[in-house]
C-alpha cells in the first residue's frame, strides 16, 4: 500500500520549495497517497496510456478547439515546462494560462476552490476572456 510518507518523500525528490512545503503537511501527503492508490487500483494501464499519449503526436488540430480552457501553472513547477504550456496557449485561442510565480505543481491542493469556481462560471456560460499571463495571490 502507498503510504503518505512514501508519497511525500518520492514527490519531494523532484519538487521545488513550494511543493516541498505542501508535501510536509501530513494531510496533503495523505490525500495524495489516497489519490495515487485510487488511480492505480485497477493497475498501471491508465498511467501507461497517459505516458504514451504525452510522448507522441496528438494528431489534433489545436486551432480548431473552441471551448474555454484554463491552465494554472506554478512558476516553480518541475513537472510542467512553462514554455510548452505557453506554446499550447498560442495554439488554442480559448486557452488561458495563469502563471503563479511562487507556486509549484501542487498549487491546486490548497486552491482547488478557485478552479471549481472557474469551472462553475464557465459551465454557466459566463464570459470567458483570454489571458496568457497573470498572477494570483497565494
Amino acid at each position: 500500500m502507498v503510504s503518505a510518507w512514501l508519497t511525500a518523500r518520492t514527490m519531494s525528490a523532484r519538487a521545488g520549495a513550494p511543493d516541498r512545503k505542501l508535501l510536509a503537511d501530513p494531510d496533503i501527503a495523505a490525500d495524495l497517497a489516497r489519490t495515487f492508490r485510487a488511480g492505480l487500483a485497477s493497475g498501471v494501464k491508465g498511467a501507461a496510456l497517459d505516458m504514451r499519449c504525452l510522448c507522441r503526436g496528438w494528431r489534433l488540430d489545436l486551432g480548431a478547439l473552441n471551448m474555454p480552457g484554463r491552465m494554472w501553472l506554478g512558476g516553480q513547477d518541475g513537472n510542467v515546462p512553462l514554455p510548452a504550456a505557453r506554446k499550447l496557449a498560442e495554439l488554442i485561442d480559448t486557452l488561458d494560462i495563469i502563471e503563479i510565480d511562487d507556486a509549484g505543481h501542487l498549487w491546486v491542493t490548497k486552491h482547488y476552490l478557485q478552479v471549481l469556481e472557474w469551472l462553475n462560471e464557465t459551465m454557466r456560460g459566463n464570459s470567458h476572456r483570454k489571458r496568457t499571463a497573470g498572477s494570483l495571490e497565494l
